[in-house]
């Protein structure tokens, strides 16, 4: 068999069982009732569902894939972006008036995207000019590499803190950090010189999303999962602290919104 007719035949099939891990994962968020803790990451999930669904019916090398494509990318870059950023925020749930960590996460945003602007810019100094397509892959990278150091440097101020994580956070972060820099690196590699490795890189990316989906399936579960599996004696474990803190803000929020409600006026 042709390495071409290989990997078309390896990304078609990675890419059906990518489809069906994700419709699996999407009814485990509904089921374990996390669909409100992970919005964005939820619509991503299911953007890329449909969007693989229709891309799947194209030729990769006709007019129109590229077209769909083009229209495509930036909407879903926006969107795993969007699931970084909630990832940040839902990490601060258990740290009432924190910002330093919010503060760690802006400026790595900001290095990331400006050290891979850079970056590209070295790379592509006249063809950038040209390029709308070279222009959109260098967009995409730019931000999600600045979702990755955003993430890095929060999560460095949270581990200096000794901050407790509420579990299904904790391996939101790294699977989500995980599918980050794989695509990255695929996307540096797509506008590389040496373009020998792009196919393998292509088959590592959606090998390794389908891992992540694979992994979040598994791992997450239900929320305050950890405190309800302590009794009330002894000293909690992080995984616990962290859902108690959590439960007890957002129970005095509820009861705070009722009070507010109930109260009369005038």
């Amino acid at each position: 068999m042709h390495f071409t007719d290989f990997f078309s035949s390896a990304q078609s099939a990675v890419s059906y069982a990518t489809t069906i891990a994700e419709v699996i994962l999407l009814i485990r968020l509904v089921w374990l009732g996390l669909i409100s803790e992970f919005k964005i990451f939820s619509i991503f999930i299911a953007y890329d569902a449909v969007l693989t669904s229709v891309l799947s019916s194209f030729d990769y090398h006709t007019y129109g894939y590229e077209w769909l494509w083009a229209v495509t990318a930036p909407v879903w870059t926006l969107l795993l972006a969007g699931a970084s950023l909630e990832l940040m925020r839902g990490l601060v749930q258990p740290i009432p008036r924190e910002s330093i960590n919010r503060t760690a996460a802006l400026f790595g945003f900001l290095i990331g995207m400006t050290a891979s602007v850079g970056v590209s810019m070295l790379m592509h100094p006249q063809a950038i000019v040209r390029s709308g397509i070279l222009l959109t892959i260098i967009g995409r990278r730019s931000i999600l590499c600045g979702c990755i150091l955003a993430n890095l440097f929060q999560g460095a101020v949270l581990f200096m803190g000794s901050a407790p994580i509420i579990s299904n956070w904790k391996l939101h972060r790294r699977v989500l950090l995980t599918l980050l820099m794989v695509v990255v690196v695929s996307l540096f590699t797509v506008t590389a010189q040496n373009r020998r490795y792009v196919d393998w890189f292509n088959v590592v990316q959606n090998v390794t999303f389908l891992g992540c989906l694979c992994v979040w399936t598994l791992g997450l579960r239900r929320m305050f999962s950890d405190l309800h599996s302590w009794t009330g004696f002894g000293i909690p474990t992080d995984a616990q602290f962290a859902d108690i803190v959590v439960y007890n803000r957002r129970r005095k929020m509820a009861l705070g919104v009722s009070a507010a409600m109930d109260k009369p006026v005038g």
